[in-house]
């Protein structure tokens, strides 16, 4: 027996059909009147000649030995009612429900008169209160995923109409076997493109007379102020959706909330990317962890040009600043960075990491309580996600660090993608953090960054940056720190550090494995004295979770040695191997490693903080055309390596299984947790340099870090 089935067709219809149906303006509001439906009762066909109205066979053939008798039927033939019917006319849309009886064998063959119930497109116009929700999984066990419309602009300021569609489910979905139809039952379906999308995958179709010049999906129509669409596919309605003059208004979208599965409501506009509510709380964090900022800067293009032409000399421009919402004038902007500056300055990419001051030009001017912030770029990591893990676990270990954001970034009208936000650190951090926010603030560089002794003197120590203080300081505590750690008994250890800082750092970059730090090379870390106590600030963990090689293999990576942190040996960092090769400070050390081991550390909870930021910046990083590894490095470099050219880089959930399981046997004594003294990697430390600046040699970290020493490597 043949079933019932409704069949979309775009049809055109005759003039005698066309005075029992509600009609729709071209403009692509509604302006016929009516019913909105066609009872089958109260539509005659009889008044529909054969060149209006034809019924088409769409079954298959189920006698093999007359399989091309069909095609032979003339116009005129009365068509088979053994088989399921399309209805096809010239100007409209119709389906038709057709209940077909069985023919009964043991008789003459007749059949009932079939019953026809017939229904107009506005039947699949009208929304819907909930999309179709399909089943899971398909017949043979496939995810299945679905689009339902989740936003529309009907009046855009600048531009054209558009709608977006949301992909709900697992899975992915090919485009073209949907359809857009417009309100009213003279409009066609509207073809979507061939193209293979994934669930989670906004796609934007543009609602246009003339198909983009880029090749964008579009539909032939526009979207009226009093309108309606509806999703189709083949063989049903999938999601509807209708909005009045007002939902819409010029400058903004109307759309779902949350996306894919919530209510209808007035809406920023935010085509491919998640819905914002319109009149959404102003922004008070200025390092939201819930949201994408975006974040613009405009500026001359002649300034745009020069900082282009010349990004090593980072210079300062001035900019209008947007940030999510915010706009702030006359902020100063300028690159910022070590080996990807020097590595973008001379590549086509624009994409620089920058450094934005607001009390440049302006003094006293800030932001969110911020003077200056840092952009991030992102550079040789396809996660994007390194600097704020490390940093968000670095802060919950009781380490003072930078709070974090992501955010969606143009410079001057070029649109650069996702990059990190971060607090810089300068005399509001220090309010932040600390008690007395009068003491001294220092930025360490190599080679006086490994803290090493080189005499009373403190130009002895120009690679020891002062950043506070530069008019009063006599650099007195710092000299005393260093001859204290250097010179003095262990028990005078706490008069110029503090103990618990120092090892929470320590612990923290050995547990990540970040080594672009005090462990490695000697920077990206600050040193705040406080009544002429030292505590370290980390910064630029962008190279965490095993980023930054040190000349260590992938094995020794994941094994890196507790007890000897270092590249290189421990004696060439004296911070860290006097406070190690001290019994009872070595004791405190492994307690505070393993309480972050057991309580921050855990696979179940960094899988969770990875899915939850990767989930908040996929549509980004999606949208990103400037980023420096493709989408599908992103996706995989979640839990996989990455492979590009001869670099590998960690992916970060198997890196946290790896690391965490040569962690807890160190810890237990079922794995060695030293190197002989020699430093964590047999050939750590940068190979024969050690470190050390200028040696003649140019070792790995000098390498990886140009600007190390340059006078090694030319």
């Amino acid at each position: 027996m043949v079933g019932r089935r409704s069949v979309w067709y775009g049809v055109v219809i005759g003039l005698a059909i066309l005075g029992m149906l509600p009609a729709c303006g071209g403009d692509g509001e509604n302006s016929g009147g009516g019913s909105s439906q066609t009872d089958a009762a109260n539509l005659d066909l009889s008044n529909i000649g054969n060149s209006d109205l034809v019924l088409s066979d769409t079954s298959a053939a189920t006698d093999s030995t007359d399989s091309s008798s069909k095609n032979d039927v003339p116009d005129s033939a009365s068509p088979d009612l053994n088989s399921e019917m399309d209805v096809a006319t010239t100007d409209s849309a119709v389906t038709l429900d057709v209940d077909l009886p069985d023919v009964d064998e043991s008789t003459d063959g007749s059949i009932a008169e079939p019953h026809l119930d017939i229904a107009t497109t506005d039947d699949v116009s009208e929304p819907a209160d909930v999309a179709v929700v399909p089943d899971s999984e398909n017949d043979i066990g496939q995810p299945v995923a679905w689009p339902v419309i989740n936003e529309i602009v009907c009046s855009p300021v600048s531009g054209e109409d558009w709608i977006e569609l949301f992909i709900l489910g697992t899975g992915s979905v090919l485009l073209s076997d949907y359809t857009l139809v417009d309100a009213g039952i003279d409009h066609i379906p509207a073809a979507l493109p061939a193209i293979t999308v994934n669930a989670g995958d906004y796609v934007v179709v543009w609602a246009m007379d003339d198909a983009p010049a880029d090749g964008s999906p579009y539909v032939p129509f526009k979207l009226g102020k009093d309108d309606s669409v509806t999703l189709a596919s083949a063989e049903e309605t999938i999601d509807s959706l209708s909005w009045v003059d007002g939902d819409a208004p010029a400058g903004t979208s109307y759309g779902r909330y949350p996306d894919g599965t919530g209510g209808f409501q007035t809406l920023a506009p935010t085509p491919g990317l998640p819905n914002v509510l319109l009149n959404a709380p102003p922004l008070t964090d200025p390092f939201p962890k819930d949201q994408v900022l975006t974040i613009q800067l405009d500026m001359e293009q002649s300034d745009w040009n020069a900082l282009l032409a010349d990004p090593l000399a980072e210079v300062y421009y001035p900019a209008t600043l947007h940030y999510g919402g915010i706009t702030v004038e006359n902020v100063a902007i300028r690159t910022k960075g070590n080996s990807s500056l020097n590595s973008l300055a001379t590549g086509p990419s624009h994409r620089y990491s920058f450094k934005i001051d607001v009390n440049e030009y302006v003094s006293g001017q800030k932001i969110l309580g911020l003077k200056k912030f840092v952009l991030n770029n992102g550079f040789k990591d396809p996660s994007l996600l390194r600097e704020t893990l490390a940093y968000e676990l670095a802060r919950e270990a009781n380490l003072p660090a930078p709070r974090t954001a992501f955010a969606d970034v143009t410079v001057a009208g070029e649109h650069l993608g996702v990059y990190t936000l971060v607090e810089v650190v300068d005399s509001d951090f220090i309010d932040n953090w600390f008690d007395n926010n009068d003491g001294d603030l220092f930025k360490p560089e190599p080679p006086a960054g490994n803290l090493g002794w080189s005499g009373s003197n403190a130009a002895s120590y120009p690679n020891i940056g002062l950043e506070t203080n530069e008019d009063t300081s006599d650099y007195s505590a710092l000299i005393n720190f260093l001859n204290v750690l250097n010179n003095g008994p262990a028990a005078n250890y706490p008069t110029v550090l503090d103990i618990t800082n120092a090892l929470t750092y320590i612990a923290v970059q050995t547990i990540l494995v970040n080594l672009d730090s005090l462990l490695g090379p000697g920077h990206n870390y600050y040193l705040y004295e406080q009544d002429g106590v030292f505590s370290l600030i980390p910064w630029d963990t962008n190279e965490a979770f095993g980023n930054f090689k040190c000349s260590c293999s992938a094995t020794d990576l994941i094994h890196f040695k507790i007890d000897e942190p270092t590249c290189g040996a421990p004696t060439t960092k004296p911070l860290i191997g006097k406070l190690l090769a001290n019994t009872p400070y070595h004791t405190q050390y492994r307690g505070i490693l393993t309480d972050i081991v057991d309580d921050l550390f855990t696979e179940a909870g960094m899988n969770q903080r990875i899915d939850t930021y990767a989930d908040l910046i996929r549509p980004y990083v999606q949208k990103d055309t400037a980023k420096f590894f493709t989408t599908a490095e992103f996706e995989a470099n979640l839990t996989a390596d990455v492979v590009k050219g001869q670099v590998t880089t960690f992916g970060l959930k198997n890196f946290v299984k790896q690391r965490r399981a040569a962690l807890v046997a160190q810890l237990s004594g079922t794995s060695p947790a030293t190197n002989g003294g020699k430093g964590a990697c047999l050939s750590s430390g940068g190979g024969g340099g050690g470190g050390k600046c200028p040696d003649g040699i140019c070792d790995a970290a000098e390498k990886q870090n140009p600007n190390l020493c340059p006078q090694d490597c030319l």
